[in-house]
């Protein structure tokens, strides 16, 4: 179970906080704690009653305190849900900060921990395993651009604007503030006058606008982090004598019925939603936290994986084969072309050049022209469709052609002049020899592709030879796995079973303090605790002041935002060992290390933001494993000003496009291509751009990319593209993300974000 608990956990910790899905309607003997920070708002008081409600749903034991917005009141409490030994703790943080001694207890008791509503700033991530709740980041960019829209549409310049915030070091007090900030950012409209806590309560919210109001003689608008202290502002405002959301733009967050009713009345002009009704994610997470693995399921994951190992190599052989199949057929295609072409230069075109000279038709009559058009039209298709070495001849013989029309043209003009006939055969004697050069020409086309052909048969049978080896050294391996995991299950059904036997003996010895470990076996997870439940009744029954209860001991583990591509994974994987089976030992401790990199950074402890110099450093790591792979036909440049390399951004942002300039741009090219990146700080803005000398896109192509990206058409523009233009307009508030162009000489991707100096910056 502590293997696969973590990957629970990360699924469902991508759909917490605004699904509507319900959990599956089960019993539970399950206990959980809830430390609720307290009831000083009806949004708080509407959380409580639906977590209680979830959890009589759901069948789960509930212990709730309230806190009484007290952080040691609620320290007190998960303190006495770990003396309980309670399944799991849940609870909703005052502030932020404080937390990691009594989370370490909780862990140590191996009791996994839930955050609901709020977050907790921690070194150790792992303290807990989720979080369900809003973001209230977006709930602050909201509000704003509620306020840029409507100044936008009345045209309202030099706006004051008061803010009343939560609780200090908060979560919603910090988020809502920085996603406020960072979209009015820059808008020299808008000016927040002054900032102050009213602690999310109503009766401080209107002491706190009575002092604001006091204090500043032009209020324009009040931005208020929750309904309870705009209730109470919106008293303090009509005591003065002004009338709210006319006077004074009011902008609050909840969404209770009360702000609602003050909405339609014309009192508050925004609310901004976020929902107290979070049992019914929280218990669905509950439920999952509770699974165990299953003799089934690992059943199923060996046999994929042996099928995996079976089939994806005979896919790449067949891949291969055909591939090779296809050039050798596009070489004898070329070869019978040029062959029928050969006869139509060298004889036929000078026959019939020599009837007009002979003056068996005239010269207006004959089909020379026609026939060199026809033969020039085949050569330029040849010279589209073969490989680049091999065009020399063709381009020569190309050239050479409208030599042989210049001579032509010279015997039509003597005959038309009526110059004498001496003169006509003389040229008609440069037109037999330079018709004879381009079919010696065509004779060396002919050979290089023979040569050509050749070697794509010692391909295919190198290919072949090589496939067989590889499919006999995969079933060696897939035997192994298969016996490998044999071994696995069998030990894993029949440790539990020893465990159990070991442990009823000690129980009928009179050892009532003997308990079972628990299973990560699901057949067998319900006997075990069977087992520990009698053991737990009999040892109640001769001990009343003691009470045992099984520790489920589950690992916690917080949700990765990965993007660990497979296909990438697998190639890099394929080629170390390609690498290894060749001796090169030195390149493959470089792209192992360059590996190690990569996802070190893409994880990054679980930060959404790093510096650019780390973000950079996995862009090489990336880079380097490409480099390996393509070799000569891939070249890089990163172009960093020192200036750059001191800020912040969000991960993951560069590699998704420079995979895209690769795998769109590089590898269409005929020889090697180049991607460079460049960063600059221009004033308070980071500026990056990816540039590839590939082919381009054709227009229609760029439009259709361009309008896609502002539709969120995933499926038009490409996944790695769509999700990075979103990302950035998600995360830094902005209306457009990337900048595409592109032509013949290459596709340049670029965009511009606001610096960021330290992670706690917006």
């Amino acid at each position: 179970m502590r293997k696969l608990l973590p990957l629970f956990i990360a699924l469902l910790l991508l759909t917490a906080g605004c699904t509507d899905r319900e959990p599956p309607p089960e019993e539970s003997s399950m206990i959980l704690g809830f430390s609720q920070l307290g009831s000083e708002s009806g949004w708080r008081i509407g959380n409580s009653a639906d977590i209680k409600a979830a959890a009589d749903r759901a069948g789960v034991q509930l212990m709730f305190e309230n806190a009484e917005q007290k952080q040691e009141n609620q320290i007190k409490a998960i303190r006495s849900f770990i003396a309980y030994q309670v399944d799991v703790i849940a609870f909703s943080p005052i502030i932020e900060d404080g937390w990691d001694n009594v989370l370490r207890e909780a862990k140590e008791a191996g009791i996994p921990v839930i955050l609901t509503d709020r977050l907790i700033n921690t070194e150790d991530p792992s303290l807990y395993v989720g979080y369900v709740g809003s973001n209230f980041f977006v709930e602050g960019q909201s509000a704003a651009v509620f306020l840029k829209k409507k100044a936008d549409l009345e045209g309202l310049e030099n706006v004051k604007i008061v803010e009343l915030s939560g609780t200090i070091e908060s979560s919603p007090m910090r988020q809502r503030a920085q996603g406020f900030r960072a979209t009015l950012r820059g808008d020299g409209r808008f000016q927040i006058i002054e900032s102050i806590s009213g602690d999310f309560l109503r009766s401080k919210g209107k002491e706190c606008m009575e002092h604001l109001l006091a204090a500043h003689g032009r209020i324009d608008v009040l931005y208020s982090h929750n309904d309870a202290m705009t209730f109470g502002a919106i008293e303090a405002i009509e005591a003065a004598g002004f009338e709210p959301g006319k006077d004074i733009i009011i902008i609050t967050v909840d969404g209770e019925q009360g702000a609602i009713d003050l909405l339609k009345e014309g009192k508050i002009n925004c609310v901004v939603e976020c929902t107290p009704l979070m049992g019914t994610e929280m218990h669905w997470l509950l439920n999952r936290l509770h699974m165990g693995e299953s003799i089934a399921s690992r059943l199923k994951v060996s046999f994929r994986v042996i099928l995996a190992v079976l089939v994806i190599p005979a896919v790449i052989s067949i891949v291969i084969m055909v591939n090779i199949s296809v050039r050798y057929s596009a070489i004898i295609t070329h070869m019978g072309q040029v062959a029928n072409l050969k006869p139509k230069i060298a004889k036929e075109i000078p026959d019939e050049v020599w009837s007009a000279v002979a003056g068996r038709k005239r010269f207006e009559d004959g089909n020379f022209y026609r026939m060199i058009d026809e033969a020039n039209q085949t050569l330029d298709k040849l010279m589209d469709s073969v490989l680049s070495q091999n065009r020399l001849e063709l381009l020569v013989a190309r050239r050479t052609m409208n030599t042989l029309r210049d001579y032509i043209d010279k015997i039509g003009v003597n005959m038309a002049t009526k110059k004498p006939i001496v003169e006509s055969e003389a040229e008609l004697v440069e037109v037999r020899a330079v018709a004879s050069l381009v079919g010696e020409m065509l004779e060396r086309y002919i050979a290089t592709e023979i040569r050509a052909a050749s070697q794509a048969s010692v391909m295919l049978t190198r290919a072949i030879v090589i496939s067989l080896l590889l499919e006999f050294a995969l079933l060696l391996l897939a035997l192994w796995f298969s016996m490998l995991a044999q071994k696995g299950l069998s030990r894993s059904v029949q440790q539990p079973i020893m465990q159990l036997e070991h442990f009823a003996a000690i129980l009928a010895a009179g050892d009532l303090r003997a308990r079972v470990p628990a299973t990560s076996v699901e057949e067998l997870s319900n006997l075990t605790e069977s087992f520990n439940v009698m053991a737990d009744k009999l040892e109640t029954l001769i001990e009343q002041n003691r009470l045992e209860q099984e520790n489920l001991k589950k690992a916690e583990l917080r949700t990765l935002q990965t993007q660990i591509a497979p296909h990438f994974l697998y190639n890099t994987l394929d080629a170390i060992v390609w690498l290894a089976e060749a001796g090169s030992t030195d390149e493959v401790i470089h792209i192992t290390r360059a590996l190690s990199d990569f996802f070190r950074i893409s994880l990054s402890q679980g930060r959404d933001w790093i510096p650019v110099s780390e973000e950079l450093k996995h862009l090489r790591g990336y880079l380097t494993i490409q480099k390996i792979r393509y070799r000569d036909i891939l070249d890089y440049e990163i172009d960093v000003a020192e200036e750059a390399l001191e800020g912040q951004i969000l991960k993951l942002l560069l590699q998704p496009l420079v995979e895209n300039a690769i795998y769109h741009g590089i590898k269409y090219r005929r020889r090697g291509g180049k991607v460079v990146i460049t960063a600059r700080l221009k004033g308070d803005r980071l500026h990056f751009a990816v540039e590839d000398n590939g082919p381009g896109m054709p227009e229609e192509r760029l439009l259709q990319v361009i309008a896609g990206l502002g539709a969120d058409d995933s499926e038009a523009v490409g996944y790695g593209l769509s999700n990075v233009d979103r990302r950035i307009r998600l995360y830094y508030g902005l209306s457009r993300g990337l900048n595409i162009h592109s032509g013949p000489d290459g596709t340049r991707v670029e965009f511009t974000v606001p610096v960021r100096r330290q992670a706690g910056d917006v």
